[in-house]
């Protein structure tokens, strides 16, 4: 047996999904990630979203968000598998990404007011982890039997 086949004697795959909105409110300023400095927020284009997938294959659980940001520092994540974990639904596995968005909030700190001073808009982060905690349960919830396909 080859270890790509291995997988088979752990259990059913069962996968979820879940995605929501994380498009800030503008009734507070929004620092807008890249081009430069001192670029906020004027309307909302289009909503920005978290996506998130789970799987399962036996006991264990691996969810795997992706964001429309500009990107996440890794403490940032650490701070939602501490959520996670508090909530009691932390999975085994937990990969976040992101778009790269440039028009989206300063999720990095640096295209704040001017260049000494942060975007990040602390209030909004809060909101941001629980909405992606929200949508990593959600899809925990939502798992169901699943096969793989080869498309090849």
């Amino acid at each position: 047996m080859t270890d790509a086949f291995a997988i088979r004697d752990q259990g059913q795959l069962c996968a979820g999904v879940d995605s929501r909105p994380i498009t800030p409110h503008l009734s507070r300023p929004v620092y807008i990630a890249g081009y430069g400095p001192n670029r906020l927020a004027t309307g909302t284009h289009d909503d920005l979203w978290v996506r998130t997938l789970a799987l399962t294959v036996g006991e264990t659980r691996l969810t795997l968000a992706a964001c429309d940001l500009v990107g996440l520092f890794r403490p940032e994540v650490q701070a939602l598998e501490v959520e996670l974990r508090e909530r009691g639904s932390a999975p085994e596995a937990l990969s976040v990404a992101c778009t790269h968005n440039h028009q989206g909030p300063d999720t990095l700190g640096l295209w704040g007011p001017d260049r000494q001073t942060s975007g990040v808009d602390p209030q909004y982060m809060a909101w941001l982890r629980a909405q992606i905690a929200d949508s990593v349960e959600a899809a925990l919830v939502a798992l169901r039997p699943a096969r793989l396909l080869a498309l090849w």
